[in-house]
């Protein structure tokens, strides 16, 4: 629900895959990443300009923010270890659906 409320992409409980979702980025080339389970992605600090590496920090999951320097290596894998936060009884389309008003028209019903 956090992805998707910052723009990320909508992910069937079935796929095992590994979300990354930009949080407020300062560019538009910046896009959700999804990528296999079973696959690592690896990013590397590029700048060399001192204001620019002064601003450089990461956080996950709004915990305590690291600060980044020229050249630091962050590795994006996913956990083996795992846990299911929410159970539903629900279908995973229907409560789509009910959740995201799909079908549902915007229309004023009148008086």
């Amino acid at each position: 629900a956090h992805s998707l409320s910052a723009g990320g992409s909508i992910i069937h409980p079935d796929v095992e895959c590994l979300s990354i979702t930009p949080i407020c980025p300062s560019s538009l080339s910046m896009r959700p990443f999804i990528i296999p389970g079973n696959k690592q992605m690896h990013v590397t600090i590029n700048t060399q300009r001192r204001e620019d590496a002064a601003k450089i920090g990461l956080t996950v999951d709004g915990q305590d923010c690291v600060d980044l320097q020229y050249g630091d290596k962050i590795t994006f894998r996913r956990s083996k270890r795992y846990f299911h936060l929410v159970r539903t009884q629900n279908r995973y389309y229907k409560m789509l659906r009910s959740k995201l008003n799909w079908g549902e028209t915007k229309r004023k019903k009148s008086v």
